[in-house]
């Protein structure tokens, strides 16, 4: 199972009041999954502590990059928590991937692989 936050319904039954408790009920799906994947549409950095629970475990942070009009190009980093391995297939720092059907399925099996290796680690207690 998977959680696209920009996709969640809001809560309707929220505090009118607290426009904040939409969002907090968005985290509690997001925070309880083992592996994210963060498209970052911005020029800063992704902070993996601004995401705090004990199931998220990796990150994976994709950055478009436009190389040239006719083809899009993004780049691919992982974030692992600590005490978790890394997880094959290994996405060399700085790697750029072309949109195509390649890295969708590369992409997928990072994320496959990750859940698999890691689900131990999110039965632990931190």
């Amino acid at each position: 199972m998977f959680h696209v936050s920009t996709l969640l319904p809001l809560d309707l039954t929220s505090d009118e009041e607290d426009p904040s408790s939409t969002v907090i009920s968005k985290k509690v799906h997001i925070g309880n999954d083992i592996v994210c994947i963060i498209f970052n549409d911005s020029e800063q950095p992704f902070d993996t502590d601004c995401i705090t629970s004990q199931f998220n475990h990796v990150f994976i942070v994709v950055q478009k990059y436009h190389h040239d009009r006719l083809r899009t190009f993004y780049r691919v980093t992982c974030a692992y928590k600590n005490g978790v391995s890394l997880v094959q297939p290994l996405i060399p720092a700085g790697s750029f991937f072309e949109k195509c059907s390649r890295f969708r399925k590369l992409l997928l099996a990072k994320v496959i692989n990750c859940l698999l290796y890691t689900s131990d680690a999110a039965e632990e207690p931190l």
